[in-house]
């Protein structure tokens, strides 16, 4: 399904299944702006749905599996992503030049690479959703300032939550098993406790 500069389009596949291969999208959107990506069963694709240079999309209500990233934003700015569930891809969502989005009641599992990768992602919320059994949870890489992460769980095997650039991500009140939190930008300026710190079970202290 490839959707190029349409506005206010809503797909909704009404729990259909799309099935594919590794090498296209099951759903892509270009120039598209308020749209809707709804109800839609993928599996096997490259990227499950992959926006780009999008503006107030909505995303919800989808499951995802087998993909190499089930989410996908390319410069594209205020989505809202919620209570989607993504299964036994590579990366579970990749935000890259991807700002003023919220993400949260998702369902991230068993993603070999990272759940929630952030490149050039700026003023993002991500809150209230479960990532259980990646092999790393949320990484803040290169330049990504001011995201807010809040109220989430994670379970992972290799790194829980991985800072690596001195902004100001405020991250706390999120609770981790196994593994925990890992700054490795020279000067952190990131802040870990406001109001309530976070919560690390299961040796991930």
């Amino acid at each position: 399904i490839f959707i190029d500069h349409l506005n206010t389009t809503t797909v909704d596949c009404q729990n259909n299944l799309l099935n594919g291969t590794t090498i296209i999208n099951a759903i892509t959107l270009t120039n598209s702006h308020h749209s809707t990506i709804q109800n839609c069963h993928i599996r096997g694709y490259s990227n499950g749905i992959s926006a780009t240079s999008s503006t107030n999309l909505t995303i919800t209500s989808n499951t995802l599996s087998s993909t190499s990233i089930g989410i996908y934003l390319t410069s594209s700015n205020f989505a809202n992503i919620a209570a989607n569930s993504i299964n036994s891809s590579t990366y579970g969502m990749y935000l890259y030049s991807s700002s003023n989005s919220t993400i949260q009641y998702n369902s991230i599992n068993s993603s070999s690479s990272y759940g929630m990768y952030l490149y050039y992602a700026d003023n993002n919320t991500i809150l209230d959703n479960t990532f259980s059994s990646n092999t790393n949870g949320i990484i803040i890489s290169s330049f990504s300032d001011n995201n807010t992460l809040t109220n989430n769980t994670l379970n992972s095997t290799t790194l829980g939550i991985s800072v690596a650039y001195p902004g100001t991500n405020r991250i706390w009140r999120n609770t981790l098993y196994n593994k925990g939190i890992t700054d490795s930008s020279i000067t952190t300026t990131n802040i870990y406790c406001l109001e309530v710190g976070n919560l690390y079970l299961s040796g991930a202290g």
